[in-house]
Order: structure tokens, then C-alpha cells, then sequence
């Protein structure tokens, strides 16, 4: 019990850290800086991606009233999935 009341705030603003971060920040990086130009490239395999944000377009713009909730799902799915990583629990934590 005592192992456990001293891992929860580590857990807690790891996930929370995570949510914020990784969850909110992923899914807007890929998107045209100029109209007309040629799709962004995936940096983890080098090929144009299928389907980015065109110039103007906002994350309200294409998904509309249920933006925010659809936001929310996706940095918590993306906590509750990478606080799975040992990858990413040793980098934090070592």
C-alpha cells in the first residue's frame, strides 16, 4: 500500500502529461503552409502522407461541432495507451 500512495502523483501527472502533450498535440502537425503545395512528408517513413489539413482548414473547420469531444477521446485514448510504454516509462523515469 505504501508503493502504491507513492507511485499514484508520479501516475497521475504522467498521464496527465501525456494527455496534454502527446494526446493534444498529435493530429495537428500535418498540414499545407502554403495553398497548392505539395503534400507534407511523414518524418517516420519518409513518403507523402494521405490526407492533411489544407491551407485554412482548422480541426473545428473539418470535424465541426463534435471537434472538442472527438479532441478529448483522442488525448485520453492516447494517455491510456502510452502509459502502457515501457519505451516511454523509461524515458521518463530514468
Amino acid at each position: 500500500m505504501k508503493r502504491y500512495k507513492e507511485c499514484v502523483p508520479i501516475i497521475a501527472n504522467t498521464t496527465v502529461a501525456v494527455h496534454e502533450l502527446i494526446g493534444h498535440g498529435s493530429g495537428k502537425l500535418l498540414a499545407e503552409t502554403s495553398p497548392g503545395e505539395s503534400p507534407p512528408i511523414n518524418p517516420l517513413t519518409g513518403y507523402s502522407v494521405q490526407s492533411w489539413y489544407l491551407s485554412g482548414q482548422t480541426w473545428t473547420s473539418v470535424f465541426g461541432e463534435l471537434s472538442d469531444e472527438i479532441e478529448e477521446c483522442r488525448a485520453e485514448m492516447m494517455s491510456m495507451y502510452l502509459m502502457e510504454s515501457k519505451e516511454l516509462s523509461l524515458y521518463l523515469w530514468t
